[in-house]
């Protein structure tokens, strides 16, 4: 009979695309895990994986199985949520998320998690997009909260909302109050993420299709930090439309309108379908209850 870790190790290894990233994600070691796909192909009667490229690749048996496989931990995956008590529900979960969440309502969301499920262990990580998609394909994280992720095998991307960043400025560096274009704006020198950041990617992108290019002065690993040397006068800037409601902060910033305006980011909850526990499980659904991103307004949607 088909032995489901055996499955779990092959869809890992197919979502993270190597065997040392399934082996960190599923807590075991690389032979463990080459041991088991070994076994794998020895219950079916097929290979799955292509063993003379040097790269992690599957074959024709093996793409037609990752399918076969996902809906198997998938039913698993229901099975143990009909069964599961809400009481002894526990485990670790490596959760990952942008600055926006952590300054808008993951603190909610851990004290929610904690007062449902009180075994249940949070570890937060707050990075850039780039690098938290990094760490999730390394097997070094099991939830994201991210901007519009890359459509792959073996990943459920659910959606949250969308979050609204507005441009701002100091009112010392006097910029007249008027609608801006993409191309006036360029002519100021602008203060962003790094490009690890899907803000960046958009902003970049956002300027080029309106036939203009962003003067560039800084570049930033943290919004707050985009944010005061934008107080700073040092330049204009991308910020939370959330910045204002702080009473220092809307004295020292002054809102600009711009049309087109800028679109609204989008956000999804991430995991992999390799490896669904009932901690991990109970830890998406309260991330999708306490988001306080808006719904998408799909009648007037603009894709980034």
């Amino acid at each position: 009979m088909m032995d489901l870790r055996h499955v779990q190790a092959f869809c890992a290894i197919v979502r993270l695309g190597s065997f040392s990233a399934a082996a960190k994600a599923l807590s075991t070691t690389q032979p463990s895990i080459s041991m088991r796909i070994r076994e794998l192909e020895r219950e079916l009667g097929v290979q799955l994986f292509d063993t003379k490229s040097r790269r992690t690749k599957l074959t024709q048996k093996g793409r037609k199985f990752i399918f076969h496989a996902e809906e198997l931990l998938k039913l698993v995956d229901t099975i143990q949520e009909s069964m599961a008590d809400d009481k002894i529900v526990s485990g670790t979960i490596r959760f990952g998320a942008t600055e926006t969440v952590a300054m808008t309502w993951l603190s909610s969301f851990v004290e929610s998690v904690k007062k449902t499920y009180p075994d249940i262990v949070l570890e937060l990580d707050i990075d850039l997009t780039f690098d938290l998609w990094a760490k999730f394909h390394a097997g070094m994280l099991d939830v994201l909260i991210v901007p519009p992720p890359v459509g792959e095998l073996g990943v459920y991307c659910e959606p949250l909302g969308e979050f609204e960043y507005c441009w701002m400025a100091s009112p010392k560096l006097g910029i007249p109050h008027k609608r801006f274009s993409p191309m006036e704006l360029a002519e100021y020198p602008i203060i962003t993420l790094s490009a690890s950041s899907a803000l960046y990617q958009m902003t970049v992108r956002w300027f080029g299709d309106h036939g203009s290019a962003p003067n560039w002065v800084n570049h930033c690993s943290s919004v707050s930090m985009v944010a005061a040397l934008t107080q700073s006068a040092l330049g204009i800037s991308l910020l939370p439309s959330t910045v204002l409601k702080e009473r220092s902060a809307a004295e020292n910033l002054q809102l600009l309108e711009v049309h087109p305006p800028f679109p609204k980011l989008k956000f999804f909850v991430v995991y992999g379908t390799y490896a669904i526990s009932s901690a991990l499980k109970a830890v998406v659904d309260i991330a999708k209850a306490t988001s306080t991103f808006t719904p998408p307004d799909t009648s007037m949607d603009e894709s980034p």
